[in-house]
Parts: C-alpha cells; structure tokens; sequence
C-alpha cells in the first residue's frame, strides 16, 4: 500500500508527501526501527512515553513515514498523517 492511501484508512489528515513510499513495514517502538525504507511509525501517546518525541531521532536514521497526533516539526522529506488517535489507526 502506498503512503497516499493511508488517510482514508485511518481516517487522517495528510500533513506532509513528499515522496509517495510503499508501505511493508508498521513500526510502534523507535527502538526497534530496523528497516528503514517502507516503514511507517505510529507516534503513540503513554502515561510514560511520547512516540512524538522520538521522531527527529528516527528522521535522523532514515524513516519518513509517521502516523501523528499533534504537529510536530520534522525535516524536509518526511511524510506526516495527523490522525486523533495513533492507536486507533494502528
């Protein structure tokens, strides 16, 4: 699946396509991210963790594909979806 017909899926906003990516891989903890093209990660909010804080890091390492519940800034290239909760469209 690619990136563009995600928002209909989770029922999201899209944010930010700059490259339109194939889907293969959905990602949830940053620390596990080890495929890096057609990864999409939720940005998911805890009682002790903020997936939102992780995402500069990730951009760093190469995904672009993030599923988001609050704007964010992230670097040029990267592919944002805001949806109301990153849980439910996962």
């Amino acid at each position: 699946m690619l990136f563009s017909e995600l928002h209909q899926i989770v029922q999201g906003e899209v944010i930010n396509l700059r490259t339109d990516e194939e889907i293969r891989y959905l990602l949830t903890d940053s620390r596990k991210a080890n495929s890096i093209k057609g990864s999409l990660f939720f940005a998911i909010r805890g009682v002790r963790h903020d997936g939102h804080h992780y995402i500069q890091d990730l951009c760093k390492r190469g995904i672009r594909n993030f599923i988001i519940e609050k704007d964010i800034s992230v670097p040029n290239g990267a592919n944002l979806i805001r949806v109301d909760s990153s849980l439910r469209a996962l």
